[in-house]
């Protein structure tokens, strides 16, 4: 599972990792340059050699130019890069979510959910790409650097070789450490979201029972809680971490420079070689600065990564029986379900289901009827008993080809942001828009049209809302359509046209109803 995050993460990110490469090692091959012509031309003027110091102010003055106007070009185009392919990867990710099997993903909670798919993409990406260019560019930069230094002097470049390696030391003794800090950081953040996201989503009980004190003492104690065992401590860490590298930082740079001015007395390298030497070391610096954020990188990403099998974990099975065009007949046989020890919801239910058949579901409230339908479209699948589809078992099939067999409207209506006429295209994008309003005119919704909606459906009554789900069902033109109280909040005329489509509409039909006059309809009655 977890290869499967990073191959995601590869596909998404890959064209903006070569620019990345390509941008940061000519930055740094162009750096190692600089530091060569730097100490050439040091030597130049100690010697007044004016020709050589002339040609390396040329030399250094393309360096300068590639800096200037070059490399941030290549900067730009990553960034362009990287905004495309983040926005593929956040497409990817949301998918992975939507592939969850219906009962894990019902049992997360909205909030840490939002949460978790807004930042850990993010931040794995940019974690992602931040380690792979930084061993990457490192690795290469390193050979030239150390080529370079070795051949000003062996003993001077192992020296300093050696002291610059001495500033690993801080970031690996507190990596398991900033690794804990990092993880409880994520986790008290998702806490708090999922917290603030049921406060949000009911303000009126919130006002009505004066709990707004009472919620914002407890947001009050999480931090609190959160400051005293992990927030207090990672800042002291960071704090006595950062004093000790910039005294490790400072000595080693003074020995370097001593030993260098004993070389340069001993007449074993020019003053140019030290400036040379300098340059190098800075650049040694960055390049230690990247396997310092790569050491502490990777336990991060390891935790990200680990926070992603949320979202990646218990995906609804791939592939399966494909259904061919005959569908029918599908027969339920000895059908049991239940959703806990408890006892069963559906218990021993046997029927069929014929090409054209008007199925009504009838039964008392908590009798299985939603259950049931949903076990029809295949989103609940531990049930006991046999629903097979054209001789094929339900469980078997290729539920992306079932589902493309079948409408579902449910009896919580689901809108998305857009206009209404938006959201009942959803169900069918090839549908023409002559198509669309005609059957919006059927079921007296066209002058909604051009009505802006959110999520929660605005203004709209629970009849407009329930007649915008028929139509999106409708719109699909599937074989079977299920319906899950079409009736609900319809007033007389909604309740006419349903029970004149259910008549005259030539396809299969299974709908949960308690009108009489929708049960009439139907040429069978399966009861719970």
């Amino acid at each position: 599972m977890k290869r499967l995050i990073y191959k995601d993460c590869c596909r998404a990110m890959l064209k903006p990792l070569v620019i990345s490469l390509c941008g940061d090692l000519s930055i740094y091959l162009v750096t190692i340059l600089t530091a060569k012509v730097l100490g050439n031309f040091a030597d130049a003027v100690f010697k007044l050699d004016i020709a050589y110091a002339r040609e390396n102010i040329m030399r250094l003055l393309i360096c300068i130019s590639l800096t200037v106007f070059i490399f941030p070009l290549l900067e730009l185009i990553c960034n362009i890069s990287m905004l495309k392919g983040a926005l593929l990867h956040d497409r990817i990710i949301s998918s992975r979510f939507l592939d969850k099997e219906y009962k894990k993903a019902m049992a997360l909670d909205e909030g840490e959910v939002q949460y978790r798919l807004e930042n850990d993409p993010n931040n794995f990406r940019i974690y992602w790409m931040d380690i792979a260019t930084k061993i990457i560019v490192t690795l290469i930069s390193a050979v030239v650097l150390l080529f370079n230094t070795l051949s000003i002097n062996i003993w001077f470049g192992i020296s300093t070789i050696c002291l610059s390696l001495l500033k690993l030391l801080v970031p690996a003794f507190v990596l398991h450490v900033e690794s804990k800090f990092d993880r409880e950081e994520r986790e008290y953040l998702t806490g708090v979201r999922a917290y603030e996201a049921d406060i949000v989503r009911q303000p009126h009980i919130v006002r009505l029972f004066a709990l707004k004190n009472a919620l914002c003492s407890r947001l009050d104690e999480k931090f609190k809680s959160y400051y005293h065992r992990t927030m207090k401590k990672s800042i002291t860490y960071k704090e006595i971490s950062g004093s000790i590298s910039n005294l490790v930082n400072t000595s080693a740079s003074l020995v370097i420079f001593i030993v260098g001015a004993v070389m340069v007395a001993n007449k074993s390298i020019s003053p140019g070689s030290v400036a040379e030497m300098f340059g190098y070391l800075a650049i040694f610096d960055n390049l230690l600065n990247n396997i310092s954020a790569v050491v502490k990188g990777i336990p991060v990403i390891k935790n990200i990564s680990d926070r992603l099998m949320t979202i990646y974990a218990d995906s609804e099975a791939n592939g399966g029986i494909d259904i061919q065009d005959n569908l029918f007949p599908i027969i339920v046989d000895n059908l049991s379900y239940s959703y806990d020890e408890k006892g069963k919801i559906i218990d021993g239910l046997s029927f069929n289901i014929q090409k054209g058949d008007k199925i009504a579901i009838c039964g008392s409230n908590g009798s299985g009827k939603s259950t049931l339908l949903k076990i029809l479209s295949g989103l609940l699948k531990d049930y006991d008993g046999k629903i097979t589809i054209s001789s094929s078992e339900l469980k078997e099939l290729n539920l992306d080809a079932w589902r493309s067999c079948f409408a579902y409207a449910m009896q919580d209506v689901c809108l998305f942001p857009g206009t209404v006429y938006d959201n009942i295209r959803l169900g069918n994008i090839n549908a023409t828009d002559d198509r669309i309003k005609n059957l919006m005119d059927n079921l007296g919704i066209l002058y909604l049209k051009d009505m802006v909606l959110d999520a929660s459906g605005g203004t709209l009554s629970g009849g407009e809302k329930q007649r915008i789900s028929i139509a999106r069902a409708l719109i699909r033109d599937t074989p079977i359509i299920l319906l899950d109280e079409p009736n609900n909040s319809l007033d007389a005329d909604g309740l006419n046209w349903v029970c004149k489509f259910i008549e005259m509409w030539d396809k299969t039909i299974i709908y949960v109803s308690h009108n009489k006059r929708l049960t009439a309809c139907a040429n069978k009655v399966v009861h719970l």
